[in-house]
Parts: C-alpha cells; structure tokens; sequence
C-alpha cells in the first residue's frame, strides 16, 4: 500500500471499483490486479504529511519506512515511485526488488501519520547515525 502524495487522498482510504481490473502489477513475485476507483467509501483518518530527509544510504531510508510500517502508518520515499503513462497504467507492470530501488542522500518522504507521531519517529530515526530530517508539512 503506497501513501499518496497528491492533495485529497490519503493512506488506507477504502474505495469501491466495478471489480473489472484495468491493469496488473507484479511486484517480487506476487501479482495484484489494479482497478478504476468509482467512489471514495471511506476516508482515512490518518493525514498525509512529507517531510526532507538526509540518510548516509539506502539502508537508512528503509529503516525509517520499516519504523512508520511498524506502526500502522505508512511512509514513502520519492525514491521509490514510479510514474507511468496512461497506456502502462492499463496494462501489465513487472517489478522485482532491484526494480524498485531506494536511495540515501537528501530526497522527500510521504507519511502517514498524526503529526505528532511522524516527529516522534522521526526523531527517533533521526538518533540512529547519520541521519537528519526538516520540513514536515501538511500535504493537504
């Protein structure tokens, strides 16, 4: 489950689809339909936050994802998204671990999480090395 880092959706909302699949995206092996949203059911209670983070390497932003996982919450670097073109959307999408890549240095992270909670994981990630963080904001 990603967080979204457009304005008006956020982690874990529950969305009713026609339950015709539009596309597939196979991620290390597993194989998940994706489907057209026609309805928003329920909206997540948990905010989108983002937030500049500076990590020696990649090894450190994934520890700082496990951290907000390891919570219920969600985080997710710009690293790790992949943009595709209408036509690729509808279709089939193969990636495997080496697809889907972070990296360390300085990039933003999507969160989901009470503002409260983010600046508590995130100091604590913060505690573990080299590792710093700015700018938490409200996404919308």
């Amino acid at each position: 489950m990603n967080v979204p880092a457009t304005k008006g959706r956020r982690f874990g909302e529950i969305v009713v689809h026609d339950g015709e699949p539009t596309g597939e995206r196979t991620y290390d092996g597993q194989s998940v339909a994706v489907f057209d949203e026609l309805l928003l059911f329920e909206v997540s209670p948990l905010p989108t936050l983002r937030a500049t983070v500076n990590a020696a390497d990649a090894s450190d932003v994934d520890a700082l994802v496990a951290s907000f996982f390891a919570q219920d919450f969600g985080a997710e670097p710009a690293s790790s998204f992949h943009m595709l073109c209408a036509c690729c959307s509808e279709g089939r999408v193969d990636w495997d671990e080496a697809g889907v890549p972070t990296h360390g240095g300085s990039q933003t992270v999507w969160l989901a999480a009470p503002e409260t909670e983010a600046r508590q994981l995130l100091d604590a990630w913060a505690a573990g090395g080299e590792r710093s963080w700015s700018g938490l904001e409200l996404v919308g």
